[in-house]
């Protein structure tokens, strides 16, 4: 038997090595994208996401794609979803970006970051299902390519999802923060 996973902006970056990963493991992948019509700065698509996972029954969805607070909508919609179910598994892309020292000023992904690491943590409380939550450092993606910090590659970020996902369902790692090279700046002379 088969077993499904859905990730948002599974096109691109870490969504789509965090797919290929579950390709890999012989998962059905169910993508949510642009592409396939489902634009997660629609509200209505959150309701649509929920139909398909219920449809083909998943067991994992993992929350990647960023669009302002839209990932939080996400989160509370499926942990809300599966509260009651120990079977399934919600797993979100944060970031250290609302909590890191290199911004002198609150920007809007900062902000949505931060209150994604929040309203993780309160969740994994009031809910049965396991959520798993990383923030990574940069990324080498064309989200953050002409920025002059050290990134890691999608790689380092996928195994780490990974490496979460694979303990023991009576182990719960909360959340996981890495980060390539903090506090160094790459110098281009």
């Amino acid at each position: 038997m088969a077993t499904s996973v859905a990730i948002t902006g599974h096109t691109r970056g870490i969504g789509r090595g965090i797919a290929e990963e579950f390709k890999n493991r012989n998962w059905d992948v169910i993508g949510f994208s642009r592409s396939n019509g489902f634009d997660i700065a629609e509200h209505d698509c959150i309701s649509r996401m929920i139909s398909v996972v219920k449809e083909n029954d998943c067991d994992v969805v993992v929350i990647n794609a960023y669009h302002g607070f839209m990932q939080i909508h996400q989160l509370f919609e499926f942990a809300k979803l599966w509260e009651h179910d120990v079977n399934k598994t919600i797993i979100t892309i944060g970031s250290t970006s609302g909590t890191e020292w290199r911004r002198p000023y609150p920007y809007k992904y900062g902000v949505a970051k931060l209150a994604l690491d929040t309203a993780v943590e309160n969740l994994q409380f009031a809910s049965k299902c396991r959520i798993l939550h990383i923030r990574p450092g940069y990324v080498d993606t064309d989200f953050v390519a002409n920025t002059n910090w050290h990134k890691m590659p999608v790689s380092q970020v996928v195994s780490a999802v990974f490496w979460m996902f694979d303990q023991p369902s009576t182990v719960l790692v909360k959340s996981l923060t890495i980060d390539p090279r903090p506090n160094q700046r790459i110098i281009n002379e």
